[in-house]
């Protein structure tokens, strides 16, 4: 009794913990979300905001820059209410002179006397002599009269000199503007770093308020985070979620109301402790029904009976003299019994006789007697029969456990494995098919493939293997997006379908490329018209989403025995001829030759004989003047990568610095040069400046700040002497995580130049975003001076854009007096070339002159 006792006490406990838990973890799960959303909709609002001060910031700098070109002649009527170039964003544009007082505004006509050098926003410029965007804290126009955020940078004059600040003053409003668009019950707040509220939203009356003092003034030195806000004055009790801008000095911080939240809790409250007052009231009527009825009930023939028929399994019991003692509904329904032919007492012969002319059995167990199919379920297996698991006409697989009893009875259980082994054979598919396109994948592939080399060794054909890659197919996932992408990689399994026969094999490999197995190739013209088949059909336009997309197809073709008796060989020499078709273009059809695989051993010769010539110094640097253009002064030298191959004589960079991206070589080798050239620099009698290229696999895959703080303290080389070069290509792959990078150099104090400057595109939003000190015109545009009219008027925008931006520009590959005079007169800084000194060794560089250091591509 006691026992029972407990266990509706440890019941009632489990019951009333779980209860308890629930509340707590779901007040926390509601105060969880309100954080998340209040962080999401924080989020959402700092892009808002950023695109507004950008807007703001782009309009201070039109107006500065107008101004600056024409001082005496500039008037800010063009952004009067009547000009059309006025909008209800911007409440005012202003200038304030040196002086402090107000020149101009677009609200109208001013006499100059308003001095509003008081003012923060002017006494920021004037103190100090950086170029900064200052966002004010609200304050109350006195042209205007309303309030408004102050958004002014410095204004110079022609000269460069200070000649005051230009305002715009913006409606706080447009700040918070974002909280309009959102039901949520809560507020919306902008501060400044000084605590100070910007811009507040629905509740304006914040509006300018210090809120440094408060938990959330000293929380937002924080770059992101929440807390919990007791209720004040008109504030109700929050959670407040604020995240700083990533740009400007500001955060965004917004307030969850507890007040909806809570009161959907209460509610749950209620509903959760009504449901454990009643299961605990079940609980105990239950126990005491239990107490009561427990030593009856055990010894109840109905307990057990009703253990047996709420089984999942079929159950059935035979005596000693072959008769049924027990079994559950379970096993009619299984076997399908009809309820007569099984009910106890029955002979389990006639029951066995009954399945066996049914068929349930099999054909094997057709022919055997009734005594010969007991017997036979007393083992594990008879041939053409599985006793451990019967698939039943209807197609029911089914688990089947006997274990004879000591008295000589039996006892059977039948277990419905049909879903598991559904479930089986689905894991079976996925492993050997394509999750995307439902083509055999590599494993698959190979399997067959071997199968089909085998079936042509006997019968004397040929098989072959057809690698397709789509072409710019990169492109379609970028402009369309990956489910655009995947669609037409589906697509592209369906042509490919359609065109193979019953007998041939289509895989998908990897990504964009798939391979079609061919059986029964009688000569290779009948690879190459499945070939052109395939290229005909993938050409067609694919519908996606509205776009007509069409893409061409490369494909590389190895035909058993000649070009491989194993899977292995033929995928792999058919994927060695694909390479070489897209190295020739788009929509190149190409057979494997066996001199592809001898370009692939030399290749790989090259990558041996690179490690070992890194490993035993068998890389030079050999060094090339830079002069002053208008001296012809030497001020520099470049250092250039050289490899004398013991065999293969003089190795190009262009020819051994891919290898060594492509194998890694590249980072230690990268390494060697950034050492080599600083520890040079170190030694050299005057303080000069040396500039390594850096390799986009540097960026990707190295450390690269802290390996270039590593080797100026080795080598004792002050930071400012190191300049470090990087193309136009490295930041088109990853500009953001480029500039991450190159922000850090610049942290250091290393100076960074743009090499090969207008090969590229977007070329002036690298000027804008990234901190360069200097451009490096590339030598084609220098070579075509003279030559190509429109080449020379790019090197003259190049040279003219340098001096407007402050960076130094080096024109590299003058080879003639016609183009170093060119330069000349447009005022290049630095030139460099045949014309005037060629690439010396280390050993020849007189100890006076300026080095640079680099691993160029020729």
């Amino acid at each position: 009794m006691r026992l029972d006792l407990a266990l509706v006490g440890l019941i009632l406990l489990m019951i009333w913990s779980f209860v308890g838990l629930r509340l707590v973890e779901e007040r926390a799960d509601l105060e969880q979300g309100a954080v998340q959303a209040g962080a999401n909709i924080a989020g959402a609002a700092e892009q808002g905001i950023a695109r507004t001060i950008e807007a703001m910031d782009q309009r201070l700098r039109f107006v500065r820059d107008a101004y600056r070109r024409d001082p005496e002649g500039f008037s800010l009527d063009f952004l009067s209410h009547d000009s059309g170039y006025n909008d209800s964003v911007v409440m005012q544009v202003a200038l304030i002179g040196a002086d402090g007082r107000l020149t101009q505004t677009n609200l109208g006509p001013t006499d100059g006397t308003l001095d509003l050098s008081d003012r923060p926003h002017f006494r920021i410029h004037l103190t100090r002599s950086d170029d900064l965007l200052y966002i004010s804290a609200p304050v109350l126009g006195r042209v205007s009269g309303r309030w408004s955020v102050q958004f002014t940078r410095k204004l110079y004059g022609p000269d460069g000199h200070f000649a005051g600040v230009v305002v715009c003053s913006l409606d706080p409003y447009w700040l918070t503007q974002f909280h309009e668009l959102l039901d949520i019950s809560g507020n919306m707040l902008l501060l400044g770093e000084d605590g100070i509220v910007r811009a507040a939203a629905p509740n304006v009356a914040m509006l300018g308020r210090d809120l440094s003092g408060t938990p959330l003034g000293r929380a937002i030195a924080e770059d992101a985070g929440s807390l919990r806000m007791a209720a004040a004055e008109q504030t109700p009790e929050q959670i407040v979620s604020f995240r700083r801008m990533r740009n400007y000095p500001l955060t965004v911080a917004v307030g969850m109301d507890l007040a909806p939240i809570l009161a959907a809790y209460h509610q749950s409250f209620l509903v959760t402790v009504s449901v454990g007052a009643w299961l605990t009231l079940l609980v105990l009527l239950a126990g005491a029904l239990l107490i009561r009825h427990k030593r009856r009930l055990i010894a109840s023939r109905e307990l057990l009976w009703h253990a047996i028929e709420n089984l999942d399994q079929g159950l059935v019991m035979v005596d000693p003299a072959g008769r049924i003692s027990l079994r559950n509904s379970r096993y009619l329904a299984l076997l399908d019994l009809p309820p007569g032919l099984a009910e106890p007492g029955a002979d389990y012969a006639a029951l066995v006789e009954w399945q066996a002319a049914r068929g349930e059995f099999g054909p094997v167990a057709a022919r055997m007697s009734v005594p010969e199919l007991l017997t036979a379920f007393t083992r594990t297996e008879v041939p053409g029969l599985r006793f451990k698991e019967r698939i039943r006409p209807d197609g029911t697989a089914l688990e089947i456990r006997m274990r004879l009893l000591a008295d000589g009875g039996m006892v059977s259980t039948f277990t419905d494995i049909t879903e598991r082994r559904r479930a089986e054979a689905e894991i079976h598919h996925l492993a050997h098919h394509d999750g995307l396109t439902d083509l055999a994948n590599r494993v698959l592939l190979e399997e067959r493939l071997g199968q089909a080399l085998a079936l042509a060794e006997r019968g004397g054909g040929a098989v072959a293997v057809h690698c397709v890659d789509l072409d710019r197919f990169k492109l379609v996932n970028d402009v369309l997006g990956h489910s655009a992408g995947d669609r037409l990689l589906q697509e592209t399994a369906r042509r490919l379908r359609a065109v193979a026969r019953a007998s041939d094999i289509v895989a998908r490999v990897d990504g964009d490329e798939f391979v079609l197995v061919q059986t029964a190739v009688s000569q290779p013209a009948d690879a190459e018209a499945l070939a052109e088949r395939i290229m005909t059909e993938l050409a067609l336009p694919h519908d996606l989403d509205g776009h007509a997309v069409s893409l061409e197809a490369s494909i590389g073709i190895a035909i058993h025995p000649h070009d491989g008796t194993t899977a292995e060989s033929l995928l792999k020499n058919a994927d060695t001829a694909l390479h070489r078709a897209k190295a020739s273009g788009r929509g190149f059809i190409c057979f494997f030759e066996s001199e592809m695989g001898a370009r692939l051993r030399e290749r790989s010769q090259l990558e041996r004989d690179l490690r070992l010539a890194l490993a035993e110094g068998g890389i030079a640097l050999h060094f090339q003047p830079l002069h002053a253009c208008a001296t012809r002064e030497v001020t520099a030298y470049e250092a250039l990568l050289r490899w004398h191959h013991p065999v293969r004589g003089p190795v190009s960079p262009a020819e051994f610095i891919p290898v060594a991206e492509e194998t890694g070589l590249i980072l230690p080798l990268a390494r060697w040069v950034l050492e080599e050239a600083c520890a040079a620099a170190a030694a050299w009698e005057r303080p000069c400046t040396v500039a390594v290229n850096l390799s986009p696999v540097q960026f990707r895959r190295g450390n690269l700040p802290a390996l270039v703080a590593e080797v100026l303290a080795s080598t004792g080389l002050p930071a400012h002497r190191l300049e470090l070069e990087v193309t136009e290509g490295l930041l088109i792959e990853d500009a953001e995580g480029a500039l991450e990078i190159m922000r850090a150099l610049k942290a250091q104090g290393v100076r960074l130049a743009l090499d090969d400057f207008g090969t590229g595109y977007s070329s002036l939003s690298y000027l804008r975003r990234f901190p360069f000190d200097k451009l490096k015109i590339d030598k084609s545009f220098t070579q075509a001076i003279g030559a190509d009219p429109g080449a020379q008027v790019i090197v003259e925008a190049i040279l003219a854009m340098g001096q407007s931006l402050k960076l130094r520009v080096t024109a590299e590959g003058v080879e003639t007096e016609e183009q170093l005079d060119f330069l000349r007169r447009q005022g290049c800084d630095e030139v460099q070339g045949f014309l005037l000194g060629r690439p010396v060794p280390a050993g020849q560089i007189p100890g006076r002159a300026v080095v640079t250091a680099g691993m160029p591509a020729g």
